[in-house]
């Protein structure tokens, strides 16, 4: 159990070395069997051979590396879960704007027109003069 938390790596970009380090690291003959017991080797060998040690670790690297598909794309989903939720944040402030700038351009028009015919009908009043038609 602590050889597989061990050999599951946490980050994305680390994924494929730890695989690597994990075959290598298990696979790899002990010192002390090359150092202080030269003999053991057979027994060794015979004894990984006999709990099929490597295939073993290609299966859990196998399992290792669909758990972090599996994280990659729940990854992604939230990833663009978030994106859709931005993106519609986005739309609407755009509605937003356009209709406060339309709603501007519409009340301007509206204080001009009436301005025009505040001028207008002042125009036909007797004694105004240009400038107090910039007034009204």
């Amino acid at each position: 159990m602590s050889i597989y938390v061990s050999i599951c790596p946490t980050r994305h970009s680390t994924a494929h070395a730890d695989f690597g380090l994990l075959a290598s690291n298990v696979l790899d003959t002990p010192d002390l069997i090359w150092e202080d017991e030269p003999t053991l080797n057979p027994l060794y060998t015979a004894v990984t051979e006999y709990l099929e040690i490597k295939p073993r670790i290609q299966v859990l690297n196998e399992r290792c590396r669909v758990f972090l598909d599996l994280a990659e794309v729940l990854s992604d989903y939230v990833s663009d879960n978030k994106m859709s939720r931005i993106t519609w944040i986005i739309i609407v402030l755009i509605g937003i704007s356009i209709l406060v700038t339309c709603t501007e351009v519409f009340l301007r028009f509206a204080i001009l027109t009436s301005k025009k015919g505040h001028a207008g009908a002042s125009a036909t009043t007797p004694g105004l003069t240009p400038l107090s038609h910039e007034l009204l």
